[in-house]
């Protein structure tokens, strides 16, 4: 506390490893995984206290050491270089065993917005942003009723149902015009899971594919001619595009292993994830199909990528530590840093 140093602990300045670590570290640890039913004493190898001149001037910040021996965490929680610096992103995060829908800003995501706070709304779906950034659209279920709902990225409103929808609905994303949503429902005559293009002028939704299993995962190219997807077919899950009018389709992977979650880069490359390596990790690929190259290759999996607008970041999710939190690299797989602290957080979406 502010009146002095514990007699109980060393004297600041003093490399105490192993001890009183529990009381000292278990708090900040048991927040940073989210609750896992872990022994912390397990993760916590000692911990650091401030020189004896930063703690006359006030310094109270402990670093606490953490090192895994038994598994708890997944391979490795090392972290690079980057920072977000700049970086504005909108992700679920749960807090008291609720999914919510957050703004987080850089460099090390901070959370400073919470936007979305009914508990009966279960949320679904990652984030998709106005091109103004005033506004999110996101899939959620309220009561039992699956919907398209949207909300303003300043808190300054309560969401606001978009579509209500019978089935399921994923991920929407919008046109880089604004104009048109690609959702994800089961309104189709064949009874799967299908892309439809909802008209936000007019309210009228349109078929995109008809399969009679699973599609999902949309998303519009830079310049609004075509729509990334992941189609199950046969058991199989790969990705395919699509031409906005319906016509094009063209599968661009083809691997035993699943692939999903696809999503542009701004100069027109697909960002995917695939369990190909024997858990998720994070690939791209040329628009074309051509070219797959792994970003990601860790014990972990490494799921739901995101391109920022400018190209030069490229997050995802990961269970590294455990827990998910949500990671940045940049565009060849490189510097692999943690962003956002708390666990789980995952589903990043950029700010435009």
């Amino acid at each position: 506390g502010d009146g002095g140093w514990s007699t109980q602990y060393p004297a600041p300045g003093e490399d105490a490893i192993g001890v009183a670590s529990e009381e000292v570290c278990a708090p900040a640890l048991a927040a940073f995984i989210g609750g896992r039913d872990v022994e912390l004493t397990d993760l916590i190898d000692g911990w650091i206290v401030p020189e004896e001149t930063d703690w006359a001037a006030g310094d109270r910040n402990v670093l606490c050491v953490v090192s895994s021996f038994n598994g708890q965490m997944i391979g490795t929680a090392a972290s690079g270089t980057i920072t977000g610096e700049g970086v504005r992103m909108a992700a679920l995060t749960q807090f008291e065993d609720q999914f919510d829908l957050y703004l987080l800003e850089g460099p090390f995501g901070e959370y400073t917005v919470e936007l979305t706070f009914d508990p009966a709304e279960e949320r679904t779906s990652k984030p998709s942003w106005t091109a103004d950034g005033s506004t999110i659209y996101y899939g959620a279920v309220v009561d039992g009723q699956a919907g398209l709902y949207r909300v303003a990225t300043d808190g300054s409103a309560e969401p606001e149902l978009v579509l209500a929808e019978p089935g399921e609905n994923d991920a929407p994303k919008l046109s880089p015009d604004g104009t048109t949503l690609v959702y994800v429902s089961d309104r189709t005559p064949s009874g799967g899971l299908d892309l439809f293009l909802l008209d936000l002028a007019t309210g009228v939704s349109t078929p995109l594919t008809d399969n009679p299993d699973r599609d999902s995962s949309g998303e519009f190219s830079p310049d609004g001619t075509q729509v990334v997807f992941r189609a199950r077919i046969d058991g199989n899950s790969d990705i395919y595009v699509i031409g906005v009018d319906g016509t094009g389709l063209t599968r661009l992977t083809d691997d035993p292993a699943f692939d999903g979650d696809p999503t542009w880069t701004p100069d027109g490359r697909i960002v995917f994830l695939s369990e190909r390596t024997g858990n998720y990790d994070i690939f791209v690929m040329n628009a074309d199909g051509s070219n797959q190259t792994n970003l990601t290759n860790h014990p972990a999996n490494d799921e739901y990528p995101d391109v920022s607008p400018d190209g030069e970041l490229v997050s995802f999710h990961s269970d590294r530590h455990g827990g998910t939190t949500l990671w940045l690299m940049e565009p060849d797989g490189s510097n692999q840093t943690v962003f956002g602290w708390f666990s789980p957080t995952g589903y990043g979406s950029f700010a435009p």
